[in-house]
């Protein structure tokens, strides 16, 4: 593959080096390799200082810094090889690769040379602008921990590009955004052009006959489900994107556009320009796996949320499929269990659970009630419970942060982990003031100690009960959202409340991760809320005590207000995150190790490092150097201590 920058080298022309004088490498040695070393040291070290939180920024900082390490990392790399003859041509790749400006300041695609269509066990590690987000987290999970995944493959970035780039797409969908963004068009409008448009492509032959190699091996239906770029990493994306279950051979392709086209969908196009890259190219690549039978699904998260203090791991479950637990369908059992040996579990709530999702006959999923018996039956036993405590604490220590994963139990009894992602929450929890609730006590008291905290704080507003796409169509700013269910659908609407609360579901839904990301105070689980919240009435959720007051409660609201600003939790400073990762880490650390290389430059201070080090090395092997400079004059020193010092004339200094 020739990159970027091995076509800017070759395109401007490779110096003649047999014309150069060794006064010229040297000097060039001297002014360009070691101020430029020193100058990109600065300016990682300014963005890593600016990652301790101290400093507040904005996109066009990260931009002009990381522009600016690119070029000078652009003249380190030209600059050694101009000193060691072309030797080191491999380092444009290199850089091509630890540092794809585009592909984090806007998010574009790199020109991957990869296959269509990869196998969960074969691909690359560590390539989310390849497989997505989602994958790239189990292909880790399957290759370095070896926990049980439902085998599958991915549809990659690669294929995407080449869906858009048959159906003459990309410049289609870029205008239609554009004029969306400048206020030109209304998003449904949008949203549907742009998904009619996918919806309505071919898919090229010799993608359609790659993806149907693939699955037409075994006899089992398929889960298809999104992976798109930045999907479960920074961003959660959750709930915005389609996932088709049980699908059959013969409906893949079908349910691959329509996952493509999802990417466009009016919430998930309204959650990128809330958090800041609406402007920046996106990719799907879609993840598709053997469908789980299963009995009972759910959710894993490795810190509670509501109480971070307790050292403890949360679990929720329901019969059949996993649905059920990310939209809030049903009540959810609940288990608090301990994270040290030997899992003790602290609380085991169990929900009467009505529904049960399972896969049908001929494809896709039924809906039953369960039997009176069944319902208030626990949907896993203190056995599985252990070890999906064990999966969390072995996954937390790995990925060194809090998690939340998405599990299920199949009808042989056998435990397959489907999804991990970051666990988001409010780092330090709003506590107020006793004193605040004795003047908050003349405010009358519609509900008290109901439902379950996804995500703190106090929110106040005039009521919307909300039901319907009408409903939502009519939401205002600031308004508290009341509904039946944590349906992904509302997430469009999240951005604007004030509060949230929901008769249904759990912290484990999609829209309490939602939620959480834009730091909207939620109360779940709140079994009455329509009964006895009417719409357009004035409330205050104060999630601290569970409490939901009537009327604008203005001291709790003041010092909510009050309340300095998480900045570590903006869209520049996730950004900055994603940046670091690709500068700060320093792996080359002994130039004798065989990984000494340009291969081996995983950072943008590997790349540092090993520009300096063999710089010097081409500098010092003073054979090398009089074979090449021939008419260079060598000197060796005399002295009464015998030093074996050689002096090297650059031009006139000795006769």
């Amino acid at each position: 593959m020739v990159t970027f920058f091995e076509k800017l080298f070759h395109g401007a022309g490779a110096r003649e080096l047999k014309d150069i004088e060794f006064a010229q490498i040297f000097e060039h040695f001297q002014n360009m390799l070691l101020d430029d070393h020193h100058r990109a040291m600065e300016l990682m070290a300014d963005l890593g200082e600016k990652a301790g939180g101290d400093f507040v920024f904005d996109r066009k900082y990260l931009q002009d810094s990381v522009r600016e390490l690119q070029i000078v990392l652009l003249r380190m790399v030209k600059g050694l090889n101009l000193i060691g003859s072309n030797r080191y041509l491999k380092l444009y790749s290199t850089l091509d690769r630890v540092l794809p400006v585009e592909s984090e300041l806007r998010c574009r695609l790199k020109s991957w040379e990869a296959p269509y269509v990869v196998r969960l066990g074969d691909a690359p590690m560590d390539t989310p602008e390849l497989t997505g987000g989602k994958a790239n987290t189990l292909v880790e999970i399957i290759q370095r921990l070896r926990l049980p995944v439902p085998n599958g493959f991915v549809i990659t970035s690669t294929a995407y590009c080449r869906f858009l780039e048959h159906n003459h797409l990309e410049d289609r969908l870029r205008t239609l955004l554009e004029a969306w963004n400048s206020g030109e068009h209304d998003l449904d409008k949008t949203s549907s052009q742009i998904r009619n448009c996918i919806l309505a492509g071919e898919i090229p032959k010799d993608l359609a006959k790659a993806i149907l190699r693939h699955a037409h091996k075994g006899k089992h239906n398929w889960s298809v489900r999104s992976s798109a770029y930045g999907e479960d990493g920074e961003l959660s994306f959750a709930g915005l994107h389609e996932t088709f279950l049980n699908v059959p051979h013969g409906q893949i392709l079908e349910k691959y556009k329509m996952v493509l086209a999802s990417l466009y969908s009016p919430e998930a196009i309204n959650y990128r320009r809330q958090m800041g890259t609406i402007g920046e190219e996106v990719a799907m690549s879609v993840l598709c796996q053997e469908m789980v039978d299963s009995q009972a699904s759910g959710v894993l998260q490795t810190a509670c949320p509501d109480d971070l203090e307790t050292n403890c791991m949360a679990i929720y479950s329901s019969f059949g499929l996993g649905r059920t637990t990310a939209e809030g369908r049903d009540a959810l059992d609940q288990w608090v269990v301990e994270k040290e040996p030997p899992y003790k579990i602290k609380e085991a709530r169990i929900a009467r659970k009505e529904l049960l999702l399972r896969s049908g006959t001929n494809g896709g999923e039924e809906e039953i009630i369960l039997s009176t018996e069944q319902q208030s039956k626990e949907a896993i036993s203190e056995d599985v419970v252990s070890s999906l405590v064990q999966w969390g604490v072995h996954l937390e220590r790995y990925f060194k942060r809090p998690l939340e994963i998405e599990w299920a139990l199949d009808t042989k009894g056998d435990l397959k982990l489907l999804q991990s992602r970051r666990l988001g929450f409010q780092h330090a929890a709003v506590e107020v003031p006793e004193e605040f609730f004795e003047s908050c006590s003349k405010y009358p008291i519609l509900i008290r100690d109901q439902g379950v905290v996804a995500h703190g704080g106090v929110g106040s507003g005039s009521v919307r009960i909300v039901q319907s796409n009408e409903d939502m169509a009519e939401f205002p700013e600031g308004a508290v959202l009341v509904t039946r269910y944590t349906a992904p659908w509302l997430a469009r609407i999240v951005p604007k409340a004030s509060a949230i609360i929901s008769e249904r579901g759990s912290v484990a839904g999609h829209l309490a991760t939602i939620a959480r990301e834009f730091r909207v105070p939620t109360l779940v689980g709140v079994g009455n809320a329509t009964d006895v919240i009417t719409d357009g009435i004035e409330i205050t959720l104060d999630t601290s005590r569970r409490i939901i007051y009537q009327g604008r409660v203005e001291e709790l609201i003041q010092y909510q207000l009050a309340q300095p600003m998480v900045f570590e939790e903006t869209p520049e400073f996730r950004l900055l995150r994603r940046i670091l990762q690709r500068v700060a880490p320093l792996h080359l650390i002994d130039p004798h190790s065989s990984n000494f290389t340009p291969e081996g430059c995983e950072s943008v201070h590997d790349m540092v490092r090993f520009i300096h080090e063999k710089a010097v090395q081409e500098l010092m092997d003073l054979p090398s150097v009089l074979k090449r400079f021939r008419t260079t004059n060598v000197w060796t020193l005399e002295s009464d201590v015998p030093m074996g010092l050689k002096i090297i004339d650059l031009g006139g200094g000795l006769d």
